[in-house]
C-alpha cells in the first residue's frame, strides 16, 4: 500500500528539490542571494527561482566555475561562444564566461522577508492542519 505524503513533508521536499536542482541539473531551480554584489535589485537573503534559458543583455543568470561555486550576475555582453556579466553594485564587469558554464537564468525573485516567514507559515500552518485531522480521524 501507498502512503500519501503529509503536506508538511511535501512543502519542504518541494523546496529541497528547487533548492538541489542545480546540482542535478533541473530545468527549474532555486537560490538563495549570498553576497552583496546584485543590491540594490537583489540583497542577501533573497530566494531566486531559476529555469534553463538562453541568455540576453540584461538577463540576470547563474554561471558556475565549479558545482559549488556560481556567480549570479547581470549579462551585459553576449558573444558568439561567451558572456560577460557585472553585478549591479559592481564597478567592472566579470570576466567572460564560456556559454556553458552559464545554466540558468533569474525567472523570479521573492525577497528574504517575505519568503522565510511565508515558508515558515506554510509549514507551520500544514503540520497544525496534520494534527488537526489527525485528531479528528
Amino acid at each position: 500500500m501507498m502512503r500519501r505524503l503529509s503536506p508538511t513533508t511535501l512543502i519542504v521536499l518541494i523546496f529541497a528539490i528547487l533548492v538541489l536542482g542545480r546540482f542535478v541539473g533541473s530545468p527549474v531551480a532555486a537560490v538563495v542571494i549570498v553576497g552583496p554584489s546584485m543590491e540594490p535589485t537583489l540583497s542577501v537573503g533573497d530566494l531566486v527561482i531559476l529555469r534553463w534559458a538562453d541568455p540576453e543583455v540584461g538577463d540576470i543568470v547563474l554561471w558556475c566555475n565549479t558545482l559549488m561555486n556560481c556567480i549570479l550576475h547581470r549579462v551585459v555582453e553576449v558573444g558568439e561562444d561567451y558572456i560577460v556579466t557585472k553585478g549591479d553594485a559592481n564597478d567592472i564587469n566579470d570576466p567572460p564566461v564560456l556559454r556553458e558554464q552559464v545554466r540558468y537564468e533569474a525567472l523570479l525573485w521573492i525577497p528574504r522577508y517575505i519568503w522565510i516567514p511565508g515558508l515558515a507559515i506554510l509549514v507551520i500552518g500544514a503540520h497544525l492542519y496534520e494534527k488537526r485531522k489527525e485528531g479528528g480521524d
